[in-house]
């Protein structure tokens, strides 16, 4: 099975597992972790931080390194100087290079974001002003960012990778590193906008069950807390989400109950993936979202007596095989 690390590069640390060019050697990927069978999938430069991918499977590499498959690929960018509008909408629109011009690009300015320190720290000159740039390409020039930003006369100063497609950087600090099954993550995407995320939410041998009045129904029904995956959230983010906003409960993914097809009473079929949920903490003066009456905790046996309100199989389906200890661990999508 092909799987995927996601990993924080560090500030001046070579995007490989060796460096035989320099005595004595600079910082490589090897000084982080250990993974014969991983190859780096689109380098991050010496000097920039952020999201590097590694994969164990040559086709998937191709897939994100390769331009040809317009992967996006998004850049949070520290400047020198003021970006004026002019300046973004040349970053935009494609820039003329020594290598070619640019294709069209995202470009946005943004407020400083909340970072891990840098060290060594980028240098601080009062008397000059700085900005960030959000830059999204479709692109892997070699040091493309930072020579389309000085081509508007805005040096780059720090360049942090945040995004590959729809991997995210998420909370990974300086040099820790997620590992993800490629299968799950492409059987994802294959299925975009059609994913759905559900939990079964466990405390004292109760579920947490959701109360739902379905806008096509005057029929209540019951269903575990579960909803759509959004744009630019991973599995475990719309988890948690969900369970909130239709619950008030804070909780904590602990074990991953499969994945299945099921089809809305719309004919639309859907995917939805299943996690085991610890309950942390209800929020208890937060609304609730619309079209939910209310949050429960029940015993299995009275899940069971309202099956025909239910609001799929899958209600029943999940809850029994959790009972079974039919539950795998998340590090058979998600590991550290």
């Amino acid at each position: 099975m092909p799987d995927i690390i996601l990993l924080n590069k560090p500030y001046r640390v070579l995007s490989q597992f060796t460096d035989r060019d320099n005595n004595p050697p600079r910082q490589t990927l090897g000084n982080l972790l250990s993974a014969p069978a991983f190859r780096v999938a689109g380098r991050l430069d010496y000097d920039s931080e952020g999201l590097t991918l590694l994969t164990n499977d040559g086709m998937l590499q191709q897939r994100i390194a390769n331009p040809k498959f317009k992967l996006w690929k998004t850049y949070w960018v520290q400047v020198e100087g003021t970006p004026s509008q002019q300046a973004i909408d040349q970053l935009a629109s494609g820039l003329a290079l020594k290598d070619g011009k640019t294709k069209p690009a995202k470009v946005k300015e943004i407020p400083a974001p909340e970072l891990w320190d840098r060290s060594p720290p980028v240098r601080f000159r009062a008397h000059i002003p700085d900005a960030w740039l959000e830059i999204s390409i479709q692109e892997g020039r070699n040091r493309q960012v930072r020579r389309m930003t000085a081509a508007v006369g805005l040096p780059t100063l720090r360049l942090v990778r945040m995004t590959i497609g729809d991997w995210q950087l998420g909370d990974l600090k300086p040099g820790q590193y997620l590992r993800q099954s490629a299968e799950v993550q492409q059987m994802t995407e294959r299925w975009r906008p059609n994913v759905t995320v559900a939990a079964v939410v466990v405390k004292d041998d109760c579920y947490l069950m959701v109360e739902e009045q379905p806008v096509d129904s005057d029929r209540p029904v019951l269903n575990q807390p579960a909803g759509h995956l959004e744009q630019g959230e991973t599995l475990l983010e719309a988890v948690h989400r969900e369970v909130l906003e239709e619950t008030r409960w804070e909780v904590e993914a602990t074990g991953y109950l499969g994945v299945a097809l099921f089809s809305a009473p719309n004919r639309t079929t859907y995917l939805r993936h299943t996690f085991l949920c610890s309950a942390l903490l209800e929020h208890s003066d937060r609304d609730l979202d619309d079209g939910i009456i209310g949050a429960h905790w029940m015993r299995f046996d009275e899940i069971e007596r309202l099956a025909s309100i239910h609001r799929s199989h899958l209600v029943l389906e999940v809850l029994r095989q959790h009972r079974a200890g039919l539950c795998a661990p998340l590090s058979l999508i998600i590991e550290s």
